[in-house]
């Protein structure tokens, strides 16, 4: 459904992101990697995604060309982008659907590592330059919304990739590279799962499971081991 993910792009990220054809060629070069939510049948969130062969080839990309590193037999999942219909912003589908990515990336043997480029969200009239902000939220001192979407979610940064979106004036064109490191996240899941088995308590409903050991469910179900 083309239209509504340009839609979807436009009302989320407005003048920073990508045109029609930029989510065309992503749907085109790599089709299973994209996750979409629809909600009584409409679509209201999409996460793309791609594999890449080499860590390193994120210092050379660039957002509205970032199809091109794609490689099907790479061992790197990354999360392009992620954009989320105003009306259902509040209801944290965005972050359903990055936990759902990064559970697939734990069950996938084929995976090694998870990374994203991302962008600091309130960089704009701090002072210093945009490695002292990153280095400030890196050390708590500050918290930046959009970074801390993945580092509170166990993602490490790595550094800042320049001229990744030109358009992002804001952050001076200046991508935040992070990673996920999934032995870590299994270990994670591996202690709520244990946590979960000591507990003396009654079975927990489907809204008291935590998302990683319910999606892990999910995917069993479906045949994903």
């Amino acid at each position: 459904d083309l239209p509504s993910l340009v839609a979807i792009e436009n009302l989320s990220w407005g003048s920073l992101g990508a045109p029609e054809e930029v989510l065309q060629r992503r749907l085109e070069v790599s089709p299973t990697t994209n996750l979409v939510c629809v909600l009584q049948g409409r679509v209201v969130a999409v996460l793309y995604m791609q594999l890449i062969e080499k860590l390193e080839t994120i210092w050379t990309e660039r957002f509205l060309t970032v199809s091109n590193a794609h490689n099907p037999n790479g061992r790197i999942l990354q999360l392009i982008a992620i954009a989320t219909h105003p009306d259902v912003s509040n209801m944290g589908i965005g972050a359903e659907l990055k936990t759902f990515a990064l559970t697939l990336a734990c069950q996938d043997q084929r995976i090694d590592t998870v990374v994203a480029v991302t962008r600091c969200g309130k960089f704009s009239g701090h002072e210093g330059n945009l490695q002292d902000y990153v280095d400030a939220h890196r050390a708590g001192k500050v918290i930046d919304p959009i970074l801390d979407f993945h580092t509170g979610s166990g993602a490490h940064i790595v550094g800042l990739v320049p001229h990744y979106r030109p358009a992002d004036t804001d952050n001076f064109a200046t991508g935040v590279l992070i990673r996920y490191h999934l032995s870590e996240l299994m270990q994670d899941k591996d202690a709520q799962s244990g946590a979960s088995k000591e507990a003396d308590q009654k079975p927990s409903s489907v809204n008291d499971i935590p998302t990683l050991e319910l999606l892990s469910s999910i995917m069993e179900e479906l045949g994903h081991t």
